[in-house]
């Protein structure tokens, strides 16, 4: 033996093929990894110094890391003077470039063991107490603590107004951030002059500019716009309650049921009728207050067409819920007539995209009137197969079967095309190519299949003089070209 191992190979020094395959002169680099898993691993998935530097992926692992030099010696030949730490999978920015490597690296530990995350070394000086993770990176610079960056846009509460200019700590007094409440009242509780009395949602009329920088819109949160008579009301003339959350209701039967004169009978929707600027003037506009408008021939009908009970009983919104008898279409088409028909006639201006249904029309068939395929209105009773239609052009009988498409397109019945060898897996050679279709399919089909069959004895039995001794392959021994002509003789 040349001389001791290191002391860390003390344990396996008698055992020279651990380290050495017996009678080799190959590398015994693999020998090295299959110990040392760790950098194995590294030079495999390219990480770690011995992952990234690129001559640890060929060079032998003794060119660096020297053995039989006694049990004292020091087998890592690491120059820390003169290392690059950008080949490993910290690379130095900032303060860390002048700090010592044993602020980082404990002695008599490996290297590899450093941990790599802020929060290992820092966790001291986290202010946050672990409450931001330990990504210490998302906010901080290497170059200094104390050099920040945050997009507070991108929390639940992006900053605005006064609130873009305060200090963290205005609101972070605890250096409590993730948990931080959004709440104004959180903050404000003591600047609220309503104690408490209109709740603790101060956004809906102020903002983050100033406190008397009031906005209130009564629509948008209460969903009832204060306009004519209510426009010069105060807030007393309704809200008797502080927190002017005493009122259950928006509707105007809630305030104006004394001033019914109606006696509830029209029901509690006054406005549906009357406006806010006086009882007096009466309207109704159907469209805006029930959603449907009267257009075309419903303009001109009494509303007792329509309404033959009281005026609150809900009606169809539908055009079938009126005019399923008037349906030609036997309810096929469902409810919406207006996909096709107009407001002012059933028979004028008939629309109606084809394209949309599941037989577009295209070549011939654009031409053609509606009554040609479709004998009544109810429409969906037309079939969508060629046959149900064109069974009198067929000139096969039916013996290609009912799918005219396979060959024919709706532009012309001449214009035709078919490729036997894709569409049927049978190729028509020698003899065959030109033969007619009927030469081979000459009976109907029967439940879509073919009559022709791919066997050779199928269409040649008669003209088999083995009488059927050799089965019904011909092709084993025959062409297409010519029954005389056998192949390989």
């Amino acid at each position: 033996m040349p001389g001791p191992v290191i002391e860390a190979h003390a344990d396996i020094e008698s055992e020279c093929q651990q380290c050495h395959a017996p009678l080799s002169d190959k590398p015994q680099r693999d020998l090295c990894v299959a110990c040392h898993e760790e950098i194995g691993a590294d030079i495999r998935t390219r990480q770690g110094y011995h992952g990234l530097v690129t001559a640890a992926q060929q060079t032998e692992c003794e060119t660096c890391h020297t053995e039989h030099e006694g049990r004292d010696f020091v087998a890592v030949n690491l120059d820390l003077e003169s290392f690059d730490h950008a080949l490993t999978d910290f690379p130095l920015f900032g303060v860390h470039v002048a700090t010592d490597c044993e602020s980082c690296h404990v002695k008599g530990a490996s290297f590899r063991a450093a941990e790599t995350t802020c929060f290992a070394c820092h966790h001291e000086a986290d202010v946050h107490e672990g409450r931001l993770g330990v990504m210490c990176g998302d906010c901080h610079s290497a170059s200094d603590w104390l050099e920040v960056r945050f997009d507070h846009e991108q929390t639940r509460f992006p900053l605005s107004g006064q609130h873009a200019v305060l200090d963290c700590q205005a609101c972070h007094a605890e250096q409590t951030f993730r948990f931080a409440s959004v709440d104004c009242v959180s903050c404000h509780r003591g600047d609220d002059v309503h104690k408490g009395g209109n709740g603790d949602q101060c956004e809906s009329c102020h903002d983050s500019t100033s406190w008397l920088s009031i906005d209130f819109d009564h629509f948008d949160v209460s969903g009832f716009r204060l306009t004519g008579g209510h426009a010069g009301l105060t807030c007393r003339s309704c809200h008797e309650a502080s927190d002017h959350r005493d009122l259950q209701g928006a509707g105007c039967y809630d305030c104006h049921k004394s001033d019914d004169t109606h006696q509830g009978r029209m029901g509690p929707n006054c406005g549906a009728c009357h406006n806010v600027r006086s009882w007096a003037k009466v309207g109704f506009d159907h469209g805006k207050e029930s959603g449907f408008w009267l257009n075309g021939a419903h303009g001109a009908l009494a509303c007792e067409a329509c309404h033959v009970t009281s005026v609150n009983n809900e009606l169809p919104r539908d055009c079938g819920g009126c005019h399923a008898a008037d349906d030609p279409h036997k309810a096929q088409l469902g409810n919406n007539c207006s996909s096709c028909h107009g407001e002012t006639s059933w028979t004028a201006n008939v629309r109606f995209d084809h394209a949309l249904a599941v037989f577009p029309l295209v070549g011939g068939h654009q031409a053609l009137e509606c009554r040609e395929c479709h004998a009544t209105a109810a429409f969906h009773d037309a079939p969508a197969d060629c046959q149900s239609c064109h069974a009198e052009d067929d000139v096969h009988a039916g013996a290609l079967g009912p799918q005219c498409e396979l060959c024919h397109n709706p532009a012309s019945w001449g214009a035709w095309r078919f490729d036997h060898t894709r569409q049927t897996g049978f190729p028509l050679t020698g003899a065959h190519v030109e033969l007619a279709c009927a030469a081979c399919h000459d009976r109907p089909a029967t439940d879509g299949a073919l009559s022709a069959s791919a066997n050779c004895g199928s269409c040649h039995r008669r003209d088999d003089p083995h009488a059927g001794r050799f089965g019904t392959d011909c092709g084993r021994c025959h062409t297409t070209t010519s029954f005389s002509e056998i192949e390989g003789f």
